[in-house]
């Protein structure tokens, strides 16, 4: 019987493993994402504010920080 409950240890520790491995797997994907998320937000705000430059010219430009 002893060597049933370190077998059952033995699984434990391999389960354990393989969902830190898949949490960090999420968290890097998760992070490359965002990274993306932000670039595009970043890039589509520049289109949209050089619209509104081209219809309007004669209103100021100011970041909004």
């Amino acid at each position: 019987m002893s060597s049933m409950a370190g077998y059952e240890n033995e699984s434990s520790s391999e389960t354990m493993t393989m969902k830190s491995v898949y949490k960090t797997c999420r968290i890097i994907k998760k992070r490359e994402n965002s990274i993306y998320n932000v670039l595009r937000s970043i890039y589509e705000d520049s289109i949209f504010v050089a619209k509104i430059a081209q219809l309007w010219p004669e209103l100021p430009l100011v970041a909004n920080l």
